[in-house]
């Protein structure tokens, strides 16, 4: 390692210092998917990201999706899929494989991830301790679930005895019935049950456009309105990309002066992420 690296990196954290104070102690969620999760180099900056979070003393929670990787095993097992309004159409085939891809291989594997970066992670599903309780959201939808509650003292704890909560997007009903979530909506309600400081999405897609055919009209800030949502399904935007928006802008009244960001790779920047902003 040379001196210029290590001055970098010393400037970096004596910039960093402010930010450092102002969340130590503080919950911030962040809910991490799409090619920051499948490519390797990305997710191991992430799972590095996540980890100094956690040595400096802010109480972060990671909050993950994987629909690529449940859209694989669906195809390996010639399981027909698909989406309404954002949201997989899960019967119960898919939802044993949701619970299978999510609370299992993604799960897991991001735990160990973190484990041999010298974190101290713990993986759950909502179906744990009823971390996650909920209700059938739609039938039409099948298996899909709106969350009622979210434990929080589960998260406490692991927090308390120092160890990074790594949750994945599946709820449990008061049957014992899982309940394949939205994790954009998991993210979201579990930083509005813990009051979190900050709420940051990580996503594949290019970015809020107000032009959906104009890829310089990418937008920094938007106003926490439901009408935000049929302003862009106006022009166009994809119904995964809806419910991206809609999921923060339904809640943002309950993060009342929190900041939610959604973080989308830039282009040609593996590294790096371009920040949209709902304030």
């Amino acid at each position: 390692m040379n001196q210029a690296t290590n001055a970098v990196r010393a400037e970096i954290l004596t910039q960093a210092i402010p930010y450092i104070k102002e969340y130590a102690g503080k919950y911030v969620v962040a809910k991490y998917g799409g090619n920051a999760m499948t490519d390797p180099e990305l997710k191991k900056s992430v799972m590095q990201d996540i980890l100094l979070l956690r040595l400096v003393g802010v109480n972060v929670i990671l909050v993950h999706g994987g629909g690529p990787d449940i859209n694989h095993m669906l195809d390996a097992l010639h399981i027909e899929s698909h989406f309404v309004n954002g949201l997989r159409v899960t019967n119960e085939d898919t939802m044993e494989v949701v619970q299978m891809v999510l609370a299992g291989k993604i799960n897991k594997g991001l735990v160990a991830e973190l484990t041999a970066l010298g974190g101290k992670a713990a993986g759950l599903c909502g179906i744990d301790g009823n971390l996650i309780h909920v209700h059938t959201k739609d039938p039409a939808l099948g298996l899909v679930g709106e969350i009622d509650a979210v434990n929080k003292g589960i998260i406490d704890n692991l927090l308390a005895g120092g160890y990074i909560p790594v949750i994945s997007s599946v709820g449990i009903d008061d049957k014992g019935q899982p309940h394949n979530i939205n994790a954009d909506t998991a993210a979201t309600e579990i930083a509005a049950a813990l009051n979190a400081e900050c709420l940051v999405f990580m996503s594949n897609i290019d970015g809020v456009l107000k032009d959906k055919d104009n890829p310089c009209s990418l937008t920094s800030a938007c106003k926490s309105k439901w009408y935000l949502v049929e302003e862009y399904r106006q022009k166009g935007m994809t119904s995964s990309n809806i419910s991206r928006i809609k999921v923060p802008s339904r809640r943002a009244l309950l993060l009342s002066r929190r900041p939610i960001v959604i973080a989308f790779p830039q282009h040609g920047k593996p590294d790096g992420f371009y920040f949209c902003s709902f304030v």
